[in-house]
């Protein structure tokens, strides 16, 4: 259990540090804002802004979610792991190392999208291979 819990502790730590890079509580509000923007009759007079608007959102959104996900997992391994000691069962040590397996690739993925958020990096490209 030791072992497990050092590496929630860990991943925990790693995920902290999302929070300061990616402004988690401004995009938050941004969502917020997008949605009831999207939520305006106005907005839908200008299929444009429209798209505009509605893209942005779903980027914002799927990123919030991203983060979401391995916050659920770790708090999910935590309570595993603290059921688990309490019962003296360690069959459930399997169960919270799949967890944490599982939320250190999305850790793995939220680093890589990290140095790649730049503003041009949803953008195409055209690439030549002489």
């Amino acid at each position: 259990f030791t072992e497990l819990k050092q590496r929630q502790s860990e991943l925990n730590e790693r995920l902290k540090g999302f929070g300061a890079v990616f402004d988690l509580t401004g995009l938050q509000a941004e969502f917020d804002a997008l949605e009831e923007q999207s939520a305006s009759q106005e907005l839908w007079n200008d299929p444009k802004a429209a798209q505009k608007v509605l893209k942005r959102k779903k980027q914002v959104s799927l990123f919030l979610s991203s983060v979401a996900n391995p916050t659920q997992g770790l708090e999910d391994a935590q309570v595993l792991l603290e059921l688990g000691e309490e019962a003296e069962d360690e069959t459930v040590c399997e169960e919270a190392l799949e967890i944490l397996n599982l939320v250190e690739e999305q850790l793995s993925t939220l680093e890589i999208n990290r140095m790649l958020g730049g503003p041009q990096d949803g953008a195409n490209a055209i690439v030549h291979i002489n």
